[in-house]
């Protein structure tokens, strides 16, 4: 988002840009990132998904669904996608500064070749200088993400919406305990709706030379609740719905060490050095409603991609 990020400017930045924008400019400057010259100041961005199969990931955490894994199966897209979640208050200490989380549901963007990703969703983002900091966003990968106006305070209940008609993307965010709603109509050349997402995320600090996930910031615990989707077809449902395949992300933080952009699950990255994770979605309730996802000190990764039911 703009502003200071899509999560606060943590970093003392002036803007965000998108992982797919910075591409474009980072495959030029590799080689000198290589040689040792020194990177521009460093923008956050929050980034298409970066995974190792089966389903750990280096920053999102939560559930995506897509069409059905039957490979004879007409493919599905996604035109809707909403949830409600309650403003999750940050735990900040002493070497934080530059911890963020956010919460979003959106369309596109799962696939790890994807470049274009509508989003939006709520940050909470410790400062090194002072208490932490709450806001509403919104992204249309590849263009900068932009930070929204409308008030985001811990305890507060948050209902977000992507809907996708050709072109035309409209993105909602109301925060019903203070009853004021943000509306964004746009155009784009070409919406990724291949899937749908109810995503936990640790963003990312962007420069021309690379991206790095920054820690994810102590959230507690989040549940995602109202969750509903529609396909192309028509079809309204929620994650259990059989007629669609779910996916189960788990935030698990590896090491990358490379310089510069790389693709597939390196996509994006060139180091991340917390420790900070996420569970995997837990509470996945009967009817596909409701799930949750707590934040964790050091994750296994042994747990990615499980489910409980409850």
């Amino acid at each position: 988002m703009s502003s200071l990020r899509f999560c606060a400017s943590l970093l003392a930045v002036n803007g965000r840009r998108g992982v797919a924008a910075v591409l474009i400019a980072a495959v030029a400057l590799v080689a000198a990132a290589i040689a040792g010259r020194s990177a521009p100041a460093a923008d956050v961005v929050h980034a298409a998904r970066a995974a190792e199969p089966p389903e750990p990931s280096t920053n999102w955490a939560g559930y995506a669904l897509t069409g059905s894994s039957d490979s004879s199966a007409t493919p599905l897209s996604f035109t809707s996608v909403t949830g409600t979640w309650t403003q999750a208050k940050a735990a900040c200490s002493a070497g934080d500064g530059n911890s963020a989380s956010a919460v979003w549901v959106g369309l596109g963007g799962y696939d790890l070749t994807s470049q274009a990703l509508e989003q939006i969703g709520s940050d909470a983002d410790c400062s090194a200088n002072g208490p932490p900091s709450y806001y509403a966003w919104y992204e249309l990968v590849p263009a900068p993400p932009v930070n929204l106006t409308i008030k985001i305070r811990p305890g507060d209940v948050i209902t977000s919406s992507v809907n996708v008609s050709g072109n035309r993307v409209v993105l909602q965010l109301k925060n019903r305990t203070l009853g004021v709603t943000f509306t964004k109509r746009a155009t784009i050349n070409a919406p990724d709706i291949s899937s749908a997402e109810w995503i936990a995320e640790a963003p990312s600090s962007c420069s021309s030379y690379n991206c790095d996930p920054l820690p994810l910031a102590n959230f507690g615990s989040v549940t995602f609740a109202a969750i509903a989707a529609r396909d192309s077809t028509g079809h309204a449902g929620r994650l259990t719905d059989p007629a669609w395949t779910l996916n189960s992300i788990q935030l698990v933080p590896q090491a990358h060490n490379s310089v510069g952009f790389g693709f597939g699950a390196d996509r994006g990255y060139a180091r991340y050095t917390s420790t900070a994770g996420t569970s995997a979605p837990l509470a996945l309730s009967a009817d596909g409603g409701s799930f949750s996802l707590s934040w964790l000190a050091n994750p296994s990764a042994s747990t990615a991609g499980t489910s409980t039911s409850g």
